[in-house]
């Protein structure tokens, strides 16, 4: 177990999430709505309370990916962020 082979070290989780393929072709509607993503993202944390409060794991921190989709690239394929972005 990694706890035992390196004393239980702190954990940040980063740029954690879920990309919606074809998401810039999606109607808008079901963009904002998010479903799948609400559903992975929530899967994952769930998953790391368990981790936690069961096995004792060292997590400190959660950082989804992204906030904004990727604008700064210009393109929106694929769709990471919470925000949606036109």
């Amino acid at each position: 177990m990694i706890a035992k082979k390196y004393n239980n070290p702190p954990i940040v989780i980063l740029e954690n999430g879920w990309d919606t393929k074809g998401g810039s072709s999606s109607p808008v509607a079901q963009a904002l709505a998010g479903y799948q993503r609400i559903i992975v993202l929530n899967g994952y944390i769930v998953n790391f309370v368990a981790a936690v409060t069961e096995d004792n794991v060292n997590v400190k921190g959660y950082f989804v990916w992204a906030f904004m989709d990727n604008f700064e690239r210009g393109s929106y394929v694929p769709r990471f962020g919470l925000v949606y972005v036109d």
